[in-house]
């Protein structure tokens, strides 16, 4: 009995902490099967193979932060609930596979981002040039340089702690740099990156739309513009989203509410306030959320457009069809109307005769005669 009442004692005492970590738990899940389920649904739609490699790399790398982070704090969750009664620490060595791959996605976060407006301006840059023609080289290009620029920076910032014994009891908020690396320089880079991003597309939109009004083109070509709009359009909510994530954060990082220091405390709740505040202030998890979701309307919603343009083309078509099949019917009909004759038939009946007839030598001759009758 006196163990359930520690486990109640310790949830009650840390409660702020463990509502955050069921929450994250709960979202990373929840953003994971969103993910899938909009790939599905996305899977009919048409993207330019540059494009699509960079939303794939884009959507793969929400599902292994949610993983990094659903994973590590259920383990602290069940680790802390298990083992109320003792302080359970763990070596930060273990930690290195969660702090890796949270920080390798968020740093990705940014660059794939901004890559996409990047790709769809080159795409614009070259219309008429049998650009939607090639192959993803570029697109592969430009996730293969965002992807090791996110896997150094992680690299620099977590390999030290496999040569140090330190031991930390959460894997992701033990420190304020596990996630990313906290300093002004990065707050001013991301907001940067993102703010660039968001920037280049609306100046991708307004440069699109006015080719489009012009009508100088072919056909190839209103296609491509199309399609640069479409993309645009898609990736607008999701920039957007990013900037304000990493506006928000880095807001919060240079507020004096947060802390670093927050662990040398003697006071054991002001020490559970901070890591809690610290635990609020990472937004991904809600960021890995709302995109997903975003995605998936989105791709619902062009799911539903394109049936209801195909609905009212299978209707033109058969409105055109019957349209053709009471022209000549009307036709038809007034040509029997006009010629009474041709529409019936008439039929001759012969009836044949023999005659036979005398002839010299006394010989005869058979004559055969046939009357028409009508």
């Amino acid at each position: 009995m006196s163990e359930y009442c520690e486990i109640f004692n310790f949830i009650n005492r840390y409660r702020p902490i463990l509502y955050q970590q069921v929450f994250q738990i709960l979202s990373c899940i929840a953003s994971i099967f969103l993910i899938f389920l909009g790939r599905l649904i996305q899977k009919p739609a048409y993207f330019h193979p540059n494009v699509k490699i960079l939303l794939k790399l884009f959507q793969f790398s929400m599902i292994f932060y949610s993983f990094a982070i659903a994973s590590s704090q259920l383990y602290h969750l069940l680790a802390s609930l298990l083992f109320s009664n003792c302080e359970f620490l763990i070596s930060s060595r273990l930690c290195f596979p969660f702090r890796f791959i949270a920080t390798t996605t968020v740093s990705a976060f940014v660059f794939l981002t901004l890559s996409i407006p990047v790709e769809r301006a080159i795409a614009t840059k070259n219309l008429g040039k049998g650009y939607e023609n090639r192959k993803s080289e570029i697109g592969a290009g430009m996730g293969y340089v965002a992807l090791t620029v996110s896997i150094t920076i992680s690299l620099i910032l977590h390999i030290p702690q496999l040569y140090t014994e330190i031991e930390c009891d959460n894997c992701i908020y033990s420190t304020p740099t596990t996630v990313l690396p906290i300093s002004k320089f990065t707050i001013i880079a991301t907001w940067l990156l993102s703010a660039g991003a968001l920037l280049l597309i609306l100046v991708l939109l307004w440069y699109n739309r006015a080719q489009l009004a012009r009508k100088t083109y072919s056909l190839s070509i209103e296609f491509q513009i199309n399609q640069n709009l479409r993309i645009l359009h898609l990736i607008l909510p999701i920039t957007i989203l990013t900037f304000l994530t990493f506006l928000a954060i880095g807001a919060a990082e240079l507020s004096p509410i947060f802390s670093r220091d927050f662990e040398e405390g003697d006071d054991d709740g002001e020490v559970i306030r901070r890591r809690s505040w610290r635990m609020m202030q990472n937004l991904f998890p809600i960021y890995t959320l709302l995109c997903s979701t975003i995605w998936l309307i989105q791709m619902l919603i062009k799911r539903k457009s394109q049936k209801r343009a195909s609905q009212r083309l299978v209707a033109s078509l058969a409105k055109k069809v019957d349209e053709k099949n009471v022209y000549f019917q009307t036709l038809q009909n007034q040509w029997g109307g006009a010629y009474p004759s041709t529409a019936s038939s008439t039929t001759f009946s012969s009836k044949k005769t023999s005659t036979v007839l005398p002839a010299r030598g006394g010989s005869t001759i058979l004559v055969r005669s046939s009357v028409h009758e009508r």
